[in-house]
């Protein structure tokens, strides 16, 4: 009897660690397909990464040791004017890029309730674009136009990601000559057509170089304001906007929140990776109980 406990509580062990290892297989392929490259800030735009595999001719990353720096630099404002400011201070934000030499990106102007007070207010935000020499000028005059509740400024240096799409850029050219060549002397038909597939992919990878070339040139060349003006019945003070009782409350219970959906999601996991394996071991301690009491009736009688 104590054998036969003891070959049945082996079974599960090794069940349990067969799921444990499947488990662990799962759970580490998930990670890799999920796994994505690192975003490079507000404006980076994803490329095939096959066209970022290393070049041939070309030491990925250089970067002259006299190249001026590449900057993105983003400003974001929270502001606020009351009812009767609030026009005119939305006028003011969409009069910026013009009076600075700039662009407006976008432009968004919403209704909202005030649950307080049952009032319509509005939200206005607005994304501009002014020249990287006049940023600090016209952040100045945003600031001036309301009440300014938080600011914050970011600044992504590109200068390597520039330098190196500029290497690789011309590692394509000099690629498309050769194939060109290829072409002019060639005499297969199969090697032709070869030939043509790789000048057309060639070309595509010259296209995409170049846009995001003339896409960094233009983010470091302007720099970014991006203003959300609310309007208001009162202006809330500084230090009620920086930390308030409610605001802290509602951001304790959403992490809260997300930790035990977390938690949830894990056994469920778990769960469903183990199901399999725990039913196979209690078929089987299952069976062999009832082999173990019929050997034992017989015994008996």
């Amino acid at each position: 009897m104590k054998k036969t406990l003891r070959i049945v509580g082996l079974l599960i062990i090794i069940a349990l660690l067969a799921a444990c290892g499947g488990m662990n297989m799962t759970l580490g392929e998930a990670s890799a397909d999920m796994a994505v490259a690192p975003r490079q800030g507000r404006y980076y735009v994803a490329e095939p990464a096959a066209l970022w595999s290393p070049a041939d001719d070309f030491e990925r990353g250089s970067t002259p040791d006299n190249a001026p720096r590449m900057l993105i630099r983003t400003a974001r404002l929270n502001m606020q004017a009351v009812y009767e400011d609030f026009d005119g201070a939305m006028q003011g934000l969409r009069d910026i890029a013009t009076d600075f030499g700039g662009f407006t990106e976008s432009s968004s102007l919403n209704q909202w309730e005030d649950w307080r007070s049952g009032i319509i207010l509005r939200t206005f935000e607005i994304t501009l674009r002014v020249p990287v020499a006049d940023f600090e000028q016209a952040i100045a005059h945003v600031e001036g136009l309301a009440h300014t509740i938080s600011f914050s400024e970011t600044a992504q240096d590109v200068t390597a990601e520039f330098f190196d799409t500029e290497g690789r850029l011309e590692t394509r050219l000099i690629e498309e000559e050769r194939v060109l060549t290829f072409i002019n002397e060639a005499t297969d038909l199969a090697e032709l057509l070869s030939l043509e597939r790789r000048l057309a992919q060639v070309r595509t990878e010259i296209q995409l170089y170049r846009g995001r070339i003339d896409h960094l040139k233009t983010q470091a060349a302007y720099s970014t304001i991006i203003a959300i003006l609310n309007e208001v019945t009162e202006i809330t003070p500084l230090e009620e906007a920086a930390v308030s009782l409610w605001s802290r409350i509602t951001g304790g219970f959403g992490t809260s929140a997300r930790g035990v959906g977390t938690f949830f999601g894990e056994m469920m996991v778990v769960l469903s990776a183990l199901i399999i394996p725990l039913a196979i071991a209690g078929i089987i301690t299952f069976t062999t109980i009832k082999i173990v009491r019929k050997i034992k009736r017989r015994r008996l009688s």
